[in-house]
């Protein structure tokens, strides 16, 4: 009987198979799903979309600080979403933009990105979470979510020149509002944040286009 040495192919690929495996639960163990969300180009794509259509949004209606950051800073998106100027019909957010004139080539004309769904928000929180001052807008759900009333989806953050995210009670005059510098969309991984814009991921967040 002949005597054999080494290993055959199929027990070479059987065993590199199974080490294939172990290293991937490994991997995804020690990094969490949470890193793969923040970089997943989908949500890359969707942030950039949406910085782009409030840029048109910008241009088109020349927003006013007084009149439409608080506005933008309550409830997000949903102006970007809203059809003849309202949001589920009850009108209730009252947007207050100009219609559309020719002539000018200024004034609304969207609504600019289509609502998934609606959320009972807190127009008075950061981020418009949920809250007992609730309000029904529309919303674009994160296409992480898993069911319709998930918390994932995309919010905006009003943030003064030193980059520290604000919330509506710190806009409640014109003099307040002039405070903010900038806005930022964001895919949120949690219903928390801390005081900084920079404590958002890089990857979870786009800056809107709009301001003086």
């Amino acid at each position: 009987m002949c005597k054999r040495n080494g290993f055959t192919l199929i027990e070479l690929l059987i065993v590199i198979g199974l080490l294939a495996a172990l290293a991937s639960v490994f991997f995804s163990h020690f990094t969490g799903t949470k890193e793969e969300v923040a970089h997943d180009p989908i949500v890359q794509k969707e942030l950039s979309d949406i910085q782009r259509a409030f840029h048109r949004m910008a241009v088109d209606c020349v927003l006013q600080r007084d009149t439409h950051y608080l506005k933008i800073a309550q409830y997000g998106l949903a102006p970007l979403m809203a059809n003849s100027l309202r949001t589920d019909g009850t009108d209730n957010t009252n947007w207050q933009f100009p219609i559309w004139d020719n002539e000018r080539g200024r004034g609304w004309r969207g609504p600019y990105i289509s609502s998934e769904g609606y959320r009972e928000i807190d127009p008075s929180s950061v981020g418009q979470k949920s809250g007992n001052r609730t309000e029904r807008i529309p919303v674009l759900t994160s296409p992480h979510a898993q069911s319709e009333t998930d918390k994932y989806y995309y919010r905006v953050l009003a943030v003064d020149a030193d980059g520290k995210i604000l919330s509506p009670a710190e806009m409640d005059t014109p003099d307040e509002v002039k405070n903010v510098d900038q806005f930022w969309v964001i895919f949120p991984e949690t219903e928390s944040w801390g005081e900084n814009i920079s404590s958002v991921p890089e990857t979870n967040r786009r800056r809107l286009l709009i301001g003086d």
